[in-house]
């Protein structure tokens, strides 16, 4: 990454600080835009698995509801879910500038897998909505049977390209979160600067406490975010019957409280495998009042 090295700037004293404020804040940016669209894009393929196997309508629809609303647009996907990776792999070359962490390494292999699986992902929520379309005319016969084949030509292809990049989409987008967790332990930890590869790092348990970390602020985040979605932005989500309506509450409440319940338990995990010389007076204040 020797290419990567010349972009360092030598940086002030107070500079310093000034990445470390504008690290933290593009973490709180990519962090919950991350989780919430790997949540909602699990859920999504649960219930639209599930739909179809029971012929389940009302599943189906949430399963579309849920993808189309918690992961907004594909310019928010490149805005916070693509560029907050670029930035904070740069400012880690400035703030570890001189060491032999391999961190601009790890957070491109990060870049990669994230890009390619909100690509990925994206195509799957477009894809739902012409399947919409599709099922909206599905009792339309048309004169010329060779439109009626190119139409059901074009609805076949479409579910199998649902299919197959949700899946692969997930796949991507959760080694992706992974390297980037991997990237962000490593950088606390200066003992496994060019000591250990990149697998032996990701399956450490300083990483994986931080990575079942992730995945229980996954379920929260993606329940509130349902919560918030469905029922009070901009007055809430139209939806067709109370039975759908209590469906969507009482899937949300299920996954935010489970979620919720684990956070703590991980905050403590990490909080024990966190090195002696990090903790201070501030982490323990900042973990009860996140706690």
């Amino acid at each position: 990454m020797n290419f990567l090295d010349k972009l360092v700037i030598p940086q002030s004293a107070e500079h310093i600080q000034l990445l470390h404020y504008l690290l933290m804040l593009i973490l709180f940016l990519f962090i919950p835009f991350i989780s919430i669209v790997f949540g909602a894009t699990l859920l999504s393929l649960y219930y639209k698995i599930k739909g179809l196997s029971e012929s389940n309508v009302l599943y189906i629809r949430f399963s579309k509801d849920v993808i189309e609303t918690l992961t907004i647009n594909k310019s928010v996907g490149i805005i916070l879910g693509i560029i907050p990776i670029i930035t904070a792999m740069l400012i880690y070359i400035q703030l570890l500038q001189g060491t032999n962490a391999n961190i601009s390494l790890y957070m491109i292999f990060s870049l990669f897998c994230v890009s390619i699986g909100l690509i990925l992902i994206y195509t799957y929520r477009y894809s739902m909505s012409f399947m919409e379309i599709y099922d909206s005319v599905k009792n339309f016969k048309p004169e010329d049977e060779e439109v009626e084949h190119k139409i059901s030509k074009f609805r076949k292809a479409n579910l199998s390209l649902s299919g197959k990049s949700v899946k692969w989409g997930i796949f991507f987008l959760f080694i992706g979160i992974w390297l980037f967790i991997s990237s962000v332990t490593v950088a606390v930890y200066p003992e496994m600067w060019g000591r250990y590869n990149i697998f032996y790092l990701m399956f450490s348990w300083e990483v994986l406490s931080k990575l079942f970390g992730f995945l229980s602020a996954a379920m929260a985040l993606t329940g509130a975010s349902i919560f918030f979605a469905f029922f009070y932005w901009e007055g809430g989500m139209h939806m067709h019957s109370d039975q759908y309506r209590d469906f969507v509450r009482k899937i949300a409440a299920g996954i935010t409280f489970t979620g919720t319940i684990l956070m703590p338990l991980f905050m403590v995990i990490d909080l024990f495998a966190a090195p002696s010389d990090a903790l201070s007076g501030s982490v323990f204040f900042f973990l009860t009042v996140a706690l």
